[in-house]
């Protein structure tokens, strides 16, 4: 279980708009700048010594490869921006934490949520008679899902190996003429470790994500039909999921009010809503979030930002999170 729940935490940090991204923006400024940009003369002198890295010989080599990162000179230019965006991280991790501490109860014991996926490595780690590996049906499943798929990596770095075909057709090739066309990656495929997460899934999720896939499609049909589709970025689909986001929250926030009140009854006045089970004291969640943003906005103005567009900006950011890590560390105090 420990093993998982570092997976967990490491893959939610490191992966897609995260860490990923983070890593890459510390050279971006100065790697991509040309004399027809002008990026150096626009905003470089905006940009701290302290949290990029603004030689350009240092990051060719990031950039270009050729050599290993472990020479004097490159761990020097990288050592201080990466100390300064760590701490940062591991404020703003913090902050996750503390807001986690406050929703756990709301969400576990008063509406019981369902976390479908923490019942794998329960079961996983499980001993007993009844453990998953004693399930003959698991290894066939097992098999079979991880047969295909090693099978068809092999075949992708030696083409002479066959493969098995997951990718079916593509829904685009059949249709052509408007405004059917304006469908968009619409691919009959089979890949098994999507099979069985959509079991892990409740049906009303899973029937959303279906739902909405076909009403996304169906914007661009329409729009194709009204002469919408030229518009840039047109129908919007991430404009959407950030205000579904934002719904979300807000529903969150009215149907835990209670709880959020109780909360802060119990930490300003110490009755209330007993928080003796939680990793730390609802007073000191409150604490926490108030000291981390600080941090982060002070953070923020060192940076040169003005403090009341970092506020805004964070504002939204907390509005519009990306919840995985969230997520992540709401399993975390499950399992703990």
């Amino acid at each position: 279980m420990t093993i998982y729940i570092m997976l967990c935490m490491s893959t939610a940090l490191s992966g897609y708009d995260m860490m990923q991204c983070l890593i890459s923006l510390i050279g971006t400024g100065t790697w991509y700048a040309t004399v027809e940009n002008e990026w150096i003369e626009l905003f470089g002198h905006y940009l701290p010594n302290w949290l990029v890295i603004k030689d350009h010989a240092i990051l060719a080599p990031f950039y270009e490869g050729g050599t290993t990162f472990y020479l004097t000179k490159y761990v020097q230019a990288w050592l201080v921006p990466t100390i300064c965006w760590t701490v940062f991280i591991i404020i703003l991790i913090w902050v996750m934490l503390c807001i986690n501490v406050l929703l756990r109860k709301q969400w576990i014991e008063n509406e019981r949520l369902a976390y479908p996926i923490v019942e794998l490595p329960f079961n996983m780690t499980n001993e007993g008679e009844r453990s998953i590996f004693s399930n003959r049906m698991v290894w066939v499943g097992f098999a079979m899902s991880g047969g295909i798929g090693l099978l068809n990596g092999i075949s992708y770095l030696y083409p002479f190996v066959p493969n098995i075909p997951i990718w079916i057709t593509s829904v685009n090739r059949l249709v052509t003429t408007k405004p059917w066309n304006a469908i968009f990656s619409m691919n009959v495929t089979l890949y098994p470790f999507v099979i069985g997460l959509g079991f892990l899934m409740p049906l009303s999720l899973a029937f959303s994500y279906w739902f909405f896939y076909f009403f996304w499609q169906m914007q661009r049909i329409v729009g194709s039909q009204w002469g919408l589709l030229g518009l840039p970025g047109f129908p919007y689909p991430m404009a959407q999921v950030r205000g579904v986001w934002v719904g979300l929250l807000l529903f969150a926030i009215w149907g835990g009010r209670q709880h959020l009140l109780q909360v802060l009854r119990k930490s300003l006045t110490g009755r209330g809503v007993d928080d003796s089970t939680e990793p730390m004291k609802y007073r000191n969640a409150i604490l926490g979030i108030c000291i981390g943003m600080s941090a982060i906005l002070g953070f923020c103005c060192l940076f040169g930002v003005s403090l009341w567009f970092a506020f805004s900006f964070f504002a939204i950011f907390v509005l519009n999170w990306d919840h995985r890590p969230m997520i992540c560390m709401v399993l975390v105090l499950i399992i703990s």
